[in-house]
């Protein structure tokens, strides 16, 4: 996937994160995040730090909905 930043800031959105929580889990300052969504292009590394981060914590997301979903079911 190539960078672009409504892409950062809809998958960071859908994750549930704020920039400083996306930061932390990616190991970048929140900054560069929020210059990322403003059209900053990160470097190749960053943006393979934020896209891991993002992936994992889209993957709690859908676990954690599944669980709920799960539990409104019983």
């Amino acid at each position: 996937m190539d960078f672009t930043p409504e892409a950062l800031r809809e998958a960071r959105e859908l994750a549930g994160l704020t920039a400083a929580e996306l930061g932390e889990r990616a190991h970048v300052h929140r900054v560069t995040i929020s210059n990322a969504e403003r059209g900053l292009v990160p470097s190749s590394e960053t943006w393979q730090k934020l896209r891991s981060a993002l992936r994992a914590a889209l993957r709690e997301r859908i676990r954690d909905a599944a669980r709920a979903r799960r539990k409104l079911a019983a």
